[in-house]
Order: C-alpha cells, then structure tokens, then sequence
C-alpha cells in the first residue's frame, strides 16, 4: 500500500509539472535530423547540423527548470548518500605508521568511492528513479509560489515558439538560398508560381550586382534570399515547394495548422509582446480577450517542434535530390 501511494504521489507531481515545463529528451528531440544529416554531405551536412543545433537549443533552453531541478534533486540525495558513508568511514582506523592526515584522505576517498556506487544504484533502481524525479517535480512546483518565477515559466514557453520557429525559418532560408546557388535556373521555375514571383524581389540595383563581381552562376540565391523574408509559413511554402520541385512530403509537411499556428504565435510574441490582437483573433478564429497575454502550454511547444522537426526532414530529404 505504501508503495502504491508513493507512486501515485509522484505521479500526481509529474502530471503538474509537465502542465507548466516543458520535459523533453534533447537526443529523442533531434534523432531524425542526426540521421539524415550523416546521409548528406557538403553545405547540406552543414545546414542540417545547423538545424539540428538549433532544434537542441530550443529543448535545452526550454527545459533548463527541469534540468536545473533534476541536478538539484540528484545533489539532494547524493548528499544524503555521502554523508552517511563519511560517517561510516570515520569507523576506519590507521594503518601502521599511517599518519593522521593519510589516514583523513583515505577516509573520504573511500567514503566518496562507496557512495558513488550506492547512488549508482540507487540511481538505476525504479525506487529512486521515482524519487529524484517527485523531488525534482516539488522543486519546479515550489518556484511557482513565486508570482516571479510563475510568470518568467510563461515567458520561457512563450521564447520556445519563437526558436522553435527561427530554426524553421533558418533552415528555409539556407536552403533555399543553397539550391539557388547550385542550380540558378530553378529560379526561373520558382518564378513561374504567382504566388512565388509576388514575393521574391527579382530585380537587383547595380550595386547589389557589383557585391557579387556582376557574377551569379553561383550566389544567386545569396542575392534572393538576403532581400526574402522568412518570417511567414505562406512565403516559405510559395518559394520552397518550386524550388524542391513540389514534393508532395513537404507540402504535406508545411501544410500541418500546428506550423501555421507556430507562425501566428511567433508574431504576436514578437511583436506584441505575445498580448492579443484583433489581427490574431480574427486570424485563428478563437474567442480571446484583447490585450490578455498569449498562455502556451508544454504540450503545445512540444507538438510544434515536432512538427517543425518533420517538415526539417521533408525539406532536407528533398534538398538532397538536388546539387548542392
């Protein structure tokens, strides 16, 4: 019965904790992008190791109260563990002529070697896997009775949806301007999309031709994607999908509303410090207070990054297709 209701309680901890903080596995969160960056090579390796780091920074950025927490926790019992086994070495006497201060260092080196094994396997146990993690969940819950630290836990999901979109626009710009430059005449194909051509600036001022020696066989998509803006899900589906030749994988990919949400978020936070509009309100068709501040849960930050990491992959496996 005891150990049911230990269970329960840190069950109980865990499902409060994931409902303020984001708890994500960095290596899980990136494993599709190190997988296909190890198939690509040259400035596509390059540019998938880039988004890979960007996704990691988003989870390590984000998740920094869990981890912060988890360290405390584990600092928590390894102190416990410690300090009982320097208690147990003080039972350990000197060994003939062993002076008292060899006797003090052997003391607490064999003090720290016993309770590194004993918080190893307590570590590994289901037992106290169970309680570093509710103790981790009482440290995170605690910091919210502090109005302070509630609200900088709102602020930091809400700066999860503005990385988590600059890695899915970073990556769209690199590869879009890296295609270009490899096969310039897929600009004339982009071109032929109406919706692309009123977007892209196609016509350059001698001194933007002169940056580049009045030569763009190899930096034309330098030129176009330094005056694109990415900023919006419409622009990087209108340029992206002629570009990479319309896979049906990345219209898939990009057409998902949790991206097209993303992208209504990341602007509303930036530039109106994430408080509703009537802009956004009318945009995503929900019933919201004007001037109330956006709330972004861990659920909705984790689904949008993996959707941000899919439509990563379907860009990157379709960029692969071409020289680059």
């Amino acid at each position: 019965m005891g150990s049911e209701h230990w269970r329960a309680e840190a069950k109980l901890l865990a499902k409060k904790s994931m409902q303020r903080f984001l708890v994500v596995d960095r290596t899980d969160l990136t494993s599709g992008i190190s997988s296909i960056k190890e198939r690509l090579q040259g400035k596509l390796y390059e540019i998938a190791a880039a988004f890979e780091q960007n996704i990691s920074a988003v989870g390590a950025t984000v998740g920094l109260p869990v981890t912060l927490a988890s360290a405390a926790s584990e600092g928590t019992h390894w102190q416990r563990i410690h300090t009982a086994e320097s208690i147990r070495a003080l039972m350990l006497d000197a060994e003939p002529e062993e002076s008292e201060e060899a006797l003090e260092t052997r003391r607490k080196s064999h003090a720290r070697e016993i309770a590194s094994q004993r918080m190893r396997k307590y570590s590994a146990s289901p037992e106290g896997r169970d309680a570093i993690a509710a103790d981790a969940c009482r440290f995170l819950l605690d910091g919210l009775s502090s109005t302070s630290l509630d609200e900088a836990a709102n602020e930091l999901l809400r700066q999860g949806v503005v990385l988590a979109w600059s890695a899915l626009e970073i990556l769209s710009r690199d590869l879009f301007e890296s295609v270009l430059n490899a096969n310039p005449g897929r600009v004339l194909t982009v071109l032929k999309e109406p919706t692309a051509r009123s977007r892209i600036q196609s016509k350059f001022t001698l001194e933007e031709l002169a940056a580049h020696g009045f030569d763009l066989s190899a930096s034309l998509g330098s030129l176009l994607s330094s005056q694109q803006d990415f900023s919006d899900i419409r622009t990087i589906k209108a340029v992206m999908l002629p570009a990479l030749n319309a896979e049906p994988d990345v219209l898939a990919a990009l057409d998902e509303k949790a991206l097209w949400l993303l992208c209504q978020q990341r602007h509303l936070i930036v530039h109106r410090r994430g408080a509703f509009d009537a802009r956004y309100v009318e945009a995503v068709g929900e019933a919201r207070r004007i001037g109330d501040r956006l709330l972004v849960t861990p659920d909705d930050l984790e689904l949008q990054l993996a959707k941000v990491v899919d439509a990563g992959l379907a860009l990157l496996s379709a960029a692969s297709k071409h020289e680059v």
